[in-house]
């Protein structure tokens, strides 16, 4: 477990994007189910049909959806610091190879993060809020070719970069 506290190894920065994007979606949702029961004891309870209170809770309701355009944003920022992170460290060629190693382990993660959301989604609590989010599904359910795409990025930029003077030669 030496090479994850590396920090030429970036192994890490690949493994946190599935971890990010897995998490955030998660609690979107679950926040998004719990906003919705909420709303719906709320106006049972103290609103009117069709009064102003119903019609605030529902647009705060709607405009809550947008959280799926989030997640996309926010897959985009972490690929964008990946391949800053994988540019700024100073590392040998060695340690791009050793990221392709690890690469099998990544994909492995990023499957078992596939797994748990589909069984989690699949709750039948969950039915009314996934449709929702698809956008989030979408991407939480091929996380590991989001996992590919991050390594991708972060190879690219870790293999190709030009030596700047970092190495020290003897």
């Amino acid at each position: 477990m030496r090479l994850f506290k590396n920090k030429k190894g970036v192994i890490n920065n690949y493994v946190a994007v599935v971890v990010a994007l897995f998490s955030t979606s998660i609690a979107y949702i679950i926040c998004y189910l719990i906003l919705l029961k909420f709303r719906q004891n709320f106006v049972g309870d103290f609103c009117e049909v069709g009064s102003v209170c119903e019609l605030t809770a529902n647009k705060f309701l709607s405009s809550l959806a947008m959280w799926d355009y989030i997640i996309v944003l926010v897959m985009v920022v972490l690929f964008i610091g990946v391949g800053l992170t994988s540019y700024k460290v100073s590392a040998d060629i060695a340690f791009s190879i050793l990221s392709v190693i690890l690469a099998p382990l990544l994909g492995f993660l990023s499957l078992m993060f596939n797994n748990i959301y589909s069984q989690i989604v699949t709750n039948g609590e969950f039915s009314t809020v996934i449709g929702l989010f698809p956008r989030t599904t979408l991407i939480c359910t091929n996380l590991h070719w989001v996992a590919l795409v991050s390594f991708v990025i972060g190879f690219i930029t870790l293999y190709g970069k030009r030596s700047q003077g970092q190495f020290i030669t003897q």
